[in-house]
């Protein structure tokens, strides 16, 4: 019983502790980021102060919400809540910073032209929307399978992961606006609208490959790992 009271303990710091990292790194004097973000963030510092507190609130949150189905029913379904939680802030969180960066822009004076914001070609569209469709497929039968062995709750998960790149894509293609932050020419904001949700959907495939027992299944994430750091160096390299 100490066991299982410690191991929800460490999942709820694991959850809660970048959340107070968020909340106190939320400074408006901290400097531009230069990393694959949100351009939302980049209308000011404020904006991107804001939203960090934001962030930062909700894991703490959640990291506090998880000792309870932890404390009552176990490690697995603790981590279940984890993960169906921190999937559905996404797009809450998202949708906030976009507001915030709504607003600032009302009242910030104009500055020139508006930017066109760059847009996938059918390509890309169908290549986004391919991997994500892939990843909740392939989440999809890993669910049948661990609900035949009574593993419901972690297929619960791995459908809730596969999510993320689901909604990634969504940004790509209804939101292209979310990558286009300043100082990224609109080459390096096409690569980052298609290869941001065919990296998270390699990410999220990998589970749903490795309880399917699809031989190879390693490969999907030293590709998604790969393509993630190829990511960050990129968009590192174009702010300099």
């Amino acid at each position: 019983m100490q066991g299982e009271v410690g191991a929800s303990l460490v999942l709820a710091l694991a959850l809660a502790l970048p959340g107070l990292a968020a909340v106190l790194a939320g400074d408006p004097r901290s400097g531009h980021p230069k990393a694959p973000s949100l351009a939302y963030m980049h209308v000011s510092k404020r904006v991107r102060a804001r939203a960090s507190r934001a962030l930062g609130t909700v894991l703490i949150l959640g990291g506090l919400a998880s000792l309870a189905p932890g404390l009552l029913y176990g490690v697995e379904a603790q981590a279940g809540f984890i993960a169906v939680y921190v999937v559905a802030s996404i797009p809450l969180i998202t949708g906030y910073t976009r507001r915030l960066a709504e607003l600032e822009s009302l009242s910030l004076p104009p500055e020139g032209e508006p930017r066109p914001i760059p847009r996938l070609g059918t390509a890309g569209a169908a290549l986004v929307v391919g991997s994500a469709v892939a990843s909740l497929f392939l989440a999809v039968l890993a669910f049948i399978e661990l609900h035949r062995i009574q593993a419901s709750t972690v297929g619960i998960a791995i459908l809730a992961v596969s999510m993320v790149p689901a909604y990634i894509a969504y940004l790509s293609l209804a939101r292209p606006e979310a990558y286009a932050s300043p100082g990224l020419g609109d080459d390096m904001v096409r690569l980052l609208q298609a290869a941001s949700p065919v990296t998270a959907s390699l990410l999220a495939s990998t589970p749903s490959l490795a309880v399917l027992g699809v031989g190879g299944w390693w490969i999907a994430p030293i590709l998604g790992f790969a393509a993630s750091a190829a990511l960050a160096v990129a968009t590192y390299m174009a702010y300099r």
